[in-house]
């Protein structure tokens, strides 16, 4: 049998976006420099991850062999987005757009 990695896209649904967004929100709930720190490291992987190559830049591989281009929330490129636009802006969405995940 193969290992599979743990995490295999970048989505905010059991991806790196999503594990961006909860570190973010620890750190921001927390204070802590470590965590902080990670939610940095973890911003660089995500977009480290941009593929211009893709439709929406990336792609959702949470269901292999099923990859796809994906616009939206939890499986695409929004939710990506929303996670980036969150630790960039180091503020709470104003909108609560993440109460869907149960972290606000």
């Amino acid at each position: 049998m193969m290992n599979a990695p743990l995490v295999s896209d970048f989505s905010l649904c059991h991806g790196w976006a999503g594990i961006l967004h909860t570190v973010q929100c620890m750190a921001a709930d927390s204070g802590d420099a470590e965590l902080r720190s990670g939610a940095e490291r973890l911003a660089g992987r995500v977009l480290g991850g941009f593929d211009p190559a893709h439709p929406y830049g990336y792609q959702d591989r949470s269901i292999r062999p099923f990859e796809a281009d994906r616009p939206g929330f939890l499986q695409g490129t929004a939710g990506v987005a929303l996670a980036l636009h969150t630790f960039a802006t180091d503020r709470s969405p104003a909108t609560g757009w993440d109460a869907a995940l149960m972290l606000n």
